[in-house]
């Protein structure tokens, strides 16, 4: 099952019919094979831009992006970033992966992540996690990624908010407890705060809705 969401379709929607042309075996993708290819770091200015027009979750806040250069082209990227406190996770995350559109980067993965024993201390632990909106995780099976324990890796649709305007990426739930709205009100971030409503409440009155994810597969990966 592929699902597709309507912020995806409307903002994204070059980049959901190429994933799903590439899932069904049918797209025209030049091929590029990553031994041709150079590993770089890439600048925060170059990586927000590259994954804004080639990933369907757009730019992250990431400390380290490498990039597969084909001469002086940037064909591929891999961001990594520190632990995310909301989600009470204590490991590096592998946030992006993305190849550029119409771009076939045979190879391209394992390039970068045999990569990242130059940048991190042998041992460090790096999580990611695969959508099931696309993904069924094969990527990372086959690449040397282990499924969590719990409950086989998969991790439960969890909500998010969008803008009913026109904001292009969901914001997580944990940007948004009521101590939090309370405190972007204060501030006038936020026009609206009634602390006898609830979160949801809260926040659909300042103009957000929520919809659910599909949940994910959560792995981990061990740098060696």
């Amino acid at each position: 099952l592929i699902t597709v969401f309507e912020h995806e379709w409307k903002f994204k929607q070059d980049i959901v019919k190429s994933k799903i042309a590439h899932i069904l075996g049918v797209d025209n993708s030049r091929k590029v094979y990553a031994r041709k290819t150079v590993v770089k770091e890439v600048s925060t200015r170059d990586k927000s831009q590259f994954l804004d027009d080639n990933h369907i979750q757009g730019k992250d806040k990431s400390f380290l992006n490498l990039g597969l250069y084909l001469e002086e082209e940037l064909v591929a990227l891999m961001s990594i970033s520190k632990p995310r406190k909301a989600l009470n996770s204590s490991t590096m995350e592998l946030s992006r992966f993305a190849t550029k559109m119409g771009i076939s980067v045979v190879g391209g993965f394992s390039k970068l992540l045999s990569k990242l024993n130059s940048y991190l201390p042998v041992g460090t632990i790096i999580s990611t996690y695969a959508s099931l909106a696309y993904s069924i995780g094969d990527l990372y099976d086959n690449n040397g990624f282990e499924l969590k324990p719990a409950n086989d890796g998969i991790i439960k649709p969890s909500y998010w908010y969008m803008k009913m305007s026109s904001t292009t990426t969901p914001l997580h739930r944990f940007n948004f407890n009521k101590k939090e709205i309370a405190r972007l009100h204060s501030e006038g971030k936020l026009p609206f705060f009634d602390e006898t409503l609830t979160e949801k409440q809260n926040m659909l009155k300042n103009g957000y809705y929520t919809f659910l994810d599909c949940g994910n597969l959560a792995y981990t990966y061990t740098i060696k």
